[in-house]
């Protein structure tokens, strides 16, 4: 906030449509920037299809630290995620800017009371790939498993009021509004989720395809 100003954050979505990198310009962000100090707001927290939509779930702590990737580590750990189902923690060790597990960090008081093993998460789909990516046909094979895997936006047509918001914020240019509903355009869609979180309504959902269901039963919730 106030340092990516106007329309550069959609545009940011648009030119790192990919997961890993917009992890890695996050991080970027961090590094250029250098506040002096990190604050998370976790009295209330948040689950479900956030950010607008989401339910309301009580942790009741503040976190502060000086290091922006610590803090993740303690917030992702506290609502059960490990650091590969966060991009931008995953960014973040790889460039030695962090511990990998919550043990290895100095923290000052006892977070353990404020740890909730019952969120409503989304793993980050790179965790359930077991593809080497590196030769031809593994690249070939991770494509079509990146393809069955990814999460996209659906539109909840009987909850959608086709008020253009989310055709005007999505940076890729692929929703349209058509008999008072808004359509996503798939073959252009680039899954950054600008519709979702501008979507006054909450009209525009996360969708999770079988295929990802099924990989991931038993390791999130059930929402």
């Amino acid at each position: 906030f106030c340092t990516i100003p106007g329309t550069m954050k959609p545009e940011y979505h648009y030119r790192f449509p990919n997961p890993n990198d917009f992890a890695d310009m996050i991080v970027d962000l961090d590094e250029f920037w250098k506040p002096v100090l990190h604050i998370c707001d976790a009295v209330t927290a948040m689950e479900g299809n956030g950010p607008t939509q989401g339910t309301p779930k009580h942790v009741g702590c503040l976190i502060a630290s000086k290091n922006p990737h610590h803090l993740d580590v303690l917030a992702a750990t506290l609502i059960g995620l490990e650091a590969k189902d966060v991009p931008t923690i995953e960014a973040a060790i790889r460039r030695n800017l962090t511990p990998d597990s919550v043990e290895k960090l100095e923290i000052t008081g006892d977070w353990k009371p404020f740890f909730r093993d019952d969120f409503d998460v989304i793993r980050n789909r790179n965790s359930i790939l077991f593809v080497d990516g590196k030769t031809v046909f593994g690249r070939l094979v991770q494509r079509g498993m990146n393809a069955c895997l990814a999460s996209k936006p659906k539109v909840k047509t009987r909850a959608c009021i086709g008020c253009g918001k989310c055709r005007d914020i999505c940076p890729a240019h692929t929703i349209a509004i058509k008999n008072k509903k808004a359509v996503i355009d798939r073959t252009h869609c680039i899954k950054c989720f600008c519709c979702q979180e501008f979507c006054p309504v909450g009209a525009m959902r996360m969708h999770r395809s079988p295929v990802a269901k099924l990989l991931t039963h038993g390791k999130e919730g059930s929402k």
